[in-house]
């Protein structure tokens, strides 16, 4: 027979241990060994004696708790996670409401703005064709001298009507670039006030900043003066804690000394009874005249009865040392029960440090988006702006049009009404900012 069989193994996988699916199971039962058969050690299954399988059971557990408590961390943090996505959808959702009513806002404006530039646009091209028109009567006045008659006269007279009603037109034309200039102005006060606003939010933020980090700092303190009591708490318990040590050593000997001495009571008579045995040998013995030895002998004898009279009247002592024993075991629970507060403490403060690492980062955060927005407002000022006229062309235009009139004015002067027939030309005149709003528009 072949000794492979019974080859000593140890199991090293499931898969060696799994029976195959094809391969017939053959369930007629094992010969019994023979009792020739010589006692050695190759028809025993040796692996059974090892400890491989405990080793085997000890790493199964200890992968199994590792998995569970894996599990358990990814379950919390899958949480934690869901409640940060479900705060940062909801601040997301928050900004682009406030984002769309500031770009609603901008776009009314911006299209106010457009029709005001038009109309201004549109009454400025009917100045410059009148102010052509006046030049152009002008050079005509010029190029043709006539001479004067009464009816010559006449038509002067209605010239002279004509551009004075003109002048009154150009007047109220006048009157709508005071109002636009106005309106202009008025904007510019609403943009500044606004930046005051603004500018005046940001230092309330740095203020409120500024307050709840003062705030938190003197929390901190705090908590850094309880926790500073917590730890000479802790120092006097330690203290108190060998001290305790020391009495349950001290009350250990004490309750082996009470049973020596419960037993010695138990053998020893009542202290009535040896009193009254001893007492009248003891005056005998002092009556009598003895030698130097049976003083001694007398004097051992009087001193160990002493000592027992003593043990059977410091029997109630141990009693007391019992009590303070059993009060000191009282102070040591309530040490307990200030370390499981102190415990509490320090789980409080971390949690509150927690809540304060987190209030400061999303702080942070708003704070940047409202200097985002911040940027994005300057930015669409600074378009609208770009989008309105500019103050330089229409100064300029405006101190043309007064030279222009000025010039006029001198000519006429200077000329004489009966030899040269000229058309006076006449600019507007800027008025007072008291003038109502008027409208700009074609239809009035």
């Amino acid at each position: 027979m072949n000794n492979k069989e019974n080859i000593p193994t140890t199991p090293k996988s499931k898969e060696s241990r799994i029976i195959s699916a094809v391969s017939p199971i053959n369930n007629q039962t094992l010969k019994p060994i023979s009792p020739n058969k010589e006692k050695n050690q190759i028809g025993k299954l040796n692996f059974l004696e090892t400890d491989n399988l405990d080793e085997h059971f000890e790493l199964v557990h200890t992968t199994q708790e590792e998995i569970r408590q894996r599990l358990h961390n990814i379950e919390l943090t899958s949480k934690q996670t869901s409640v940060d996505l479900g705060q940062l959808f909801d601040r997301s959702k928050n900004n682009n409401e406030n984002l769309n009513k500031l770009l609603r806002n901008v776009v009314s404006y911006s299209e106010k703005v457009m029709t005001e530039g038009n109309a201004t646009k549109a009454d400025m091209e009917k100045i410059l064709t009148r102010l052509d028109k006046l030049s152009e009567a002008r050079s005509k006045s010029e190029s043709s001298k006539v001479g004067i008659s009464d009816s010559s006269i006449e038509e002067i007279c209605e010239a002279i009507g004509q551009v004075f009603s003109a002048n009154q037109k150009n007047h109220g034309d006048a009157d709508k670039l005071t109002i636009l200039k106005e309106e202009v102005s008025r904007i510019k006060d609403i943009i500044s006030k606004h930046n005051e606003v603004v500018s005046s939010q940001l230092k309330s933020h740095d203020t409120k900043q500024s307050e709840l980090a003062n705030h938190l700092d003197s929390y901190l303190q705090e908590s850094k003066g309880n926790i500073e009591i917590l730890h000479k708490i802790l120092s006097f318990i330690e203290t108190r804690g060998s001290d305790l040590q020391q009495f349950k050593e001290i009350n250990s000997q004490l309750q082996n000394l009470e049973t020596v001495s419960n037993a010695l009571q138990d053998k020893l008579p009542a202290s009535d009874l040896v009193n009254q045995i001893t007492s009248p040998i003891v005056a005998e013995i002092k009556a009598m005249s003895l030698d130097s030895k049976y003083l001694t002998s007398f004097e051992g004898i009087s001193a160990a009865i002493d000592k027992l009279r003593e043990t059977i009247e410091e029997g109630p002592k141990s009693e007391v040392i019992l009590e303070k024993l059993e009060k000191l075991a009282g102070e040591k629970n309530t040490s307990n029960t200030l370390l499981e507060k102190e415990q509490e403490m320090e789980n409080k403060i971390r949690k509150m440090e927690d809540k304060y690492a987190l209030l400061s980062t999303r702080y942070e955060e708003k704070l940047q988006q409202y200097k985002d927005l911040s940027i994005k407002y300057q930015q669409l000022q600074a378009q609208i702006e770009d989008t309105q006229m500019p103050q330089n062309n229409r100064e300029s235009k405006m101190e043309k049009l007064r030279n222009f009139h000025k010039l006029k004015i001198g000519e006429i002067e200077q000329s004489e009404f009966i030899n040269e027939r000229k058309r006076i030309a006449s600019t507007p005149v800027v008025q007072t900012r008291n003038i109502q709003f008027t409208n700009n528009s074609d239809e009035d």
